[in-house]
């Protein structure tokens, strides 16, 4: 059962139908976002079919919001099945895609008045002016009135800005952070702690091992560890 909370209030209730707007889910891993975004795809249909009787009651017409949901094609854990899927059970169908561009397409062809994405910390292109993509995309999206619902992980493995989460987090118009416990002793946890075959990793291995058997935990500051190449295991305060 989802969890029931009030949603962003938009002039005529309806999100992307008055002005852009963007809003960010993020925070560390097991910490609820995608939780949290599933939770407003559903607040938003829920206003769909509240906005129909409404129009159907004073006999004008009911033009349906175009919604589109997307995630990254990198996180498989439910590729084959299609959807955002969120570690307490939710579920809603989404495609899966692996670039900006082929994002932006697919916006484009379906008309989208809303684009929700989940894991878009995993767009780590490019521009032509070199900023990030998903960044200059999503800010175009918004400028044309569109609705943008984005769910990502705020950190890396390091504790640094995941790829172009900071820039998404600035430019959106409301950020909701989720922290989560930490795995070893149980205080808020801000950092994801990687292991491989469980070890800490080096503070210089790639951002994305592909095919590495890594692991993660939900770690605070005092219990995030980083390996340093010949050199002892640090503890690290990344500040």
């Amino acid at each position: 059962m989802r969890m029931r909370r009030p949603m962003t209030v938009f002039k005529s209730g309806v999100p992307g139908m008055d002005f852009g707007y963007m809003i960010c889910e993020t925070g560390n891993m097991f910490g609820g976002k995608s939780e949290s975004l599933i939770n407003r795809i559903y607040d938003i249909l829920e206003n769909e079919e509240a906005r129909q009787i409404e129009c159907k009651e004073r006999k004008t017409s009911f033009k349906p919001l175009k919604i589109g949901a997307f995630v990254h094609n990198f996180d498989n854990r439910y590729e084959k099945e299609g959807y955002i899927a969120s570690h307490n059970g939710l579920r809603y169908p989404a495609t899966s895609v692996g670039t900006v561009e082929s994002l932006d397409k697919l916006v484009n062809e379906q008309e989208l008045d809303v684009v929700i994405i989940d894991e878009v910390q995993f767009f780590s292109e490019k521009s032509e002016k070199d900023n990030w993509a998903i960044v200059e995309l999503l800010h175009r999206y918004v400028s044309e009135n569109r609705f943008v619902l984005v769910a990502g992980l705020e950190k890396d493995f390091r504790g640094l800005p995941f790829s172009a989460m900071g820039d998404l987090m600035a430019i959106s118009d409301e950020n909701h952070r989720h922290l989560s416990k930490c795995h070893v002793c149980g205080e808020p946890a801000i950092l994801p702690q990687r292991l491989i075959e469980g070890e800490p990793a080096y503070e210089d291995d790639p951002l994305i091992l592909v095919g590495a058997n890594d692991s993660y935990q939900p770690r605070c500051r005092k219990c995030h560890v980083l390996k340093k190449r010949d050199a002892k295991v640090d503890k690290v305060n990344i500040i």
